[in-house]
């Protein structure tokens, strides 16, 4: 779903869900593989991995690494997505009502 360039434009509501009907028509006969900083997105992922890129060596390349996470894991990192570096309660109930209305 990248096109390789980022909108810092707000889409309204109707392109949205426009977007989200596409992608899952596209999902019940094709494998869809959505890299996305959205919690909103993210929540309604039948599978959640985390991509985490860092420096190997003196900076000349960088390793990224990838790992599926679970139930737990996958509510954390979707209340980090919505709450930044300080993980709240709120936040994690938020995190999980996503997960809930996306299933």
């Amino acid at each position: 779903m990248d096109k390789g360039r980022r909108s810092r434009r707000r889409r309204s509501p109707s392109i949205r869900e426009r977007k989200r009907t596409r992608r899952a028509r596209l999902s019940a006969r094709a494998q869809v593989l959505a890299v996305t900083h959205a919690p909103q997105v993210a929540a309604r992922a039948q599978n959640h991995y985390r991509i985490v890129k860092s420096d190997v060596g003196a900076g000349e390349r960088v390793a990224t690494r990838v790992s599926r996470l679970g139930a737990i894991e996958r509510r954390e990192e979707i209340a980090r997505m919505l709450a930044g570096a300080e993980i709240t309660r709120e936040a994690r109930a938020a995190a999980v009502s996503l997960i809930e209305k996306a299933e």
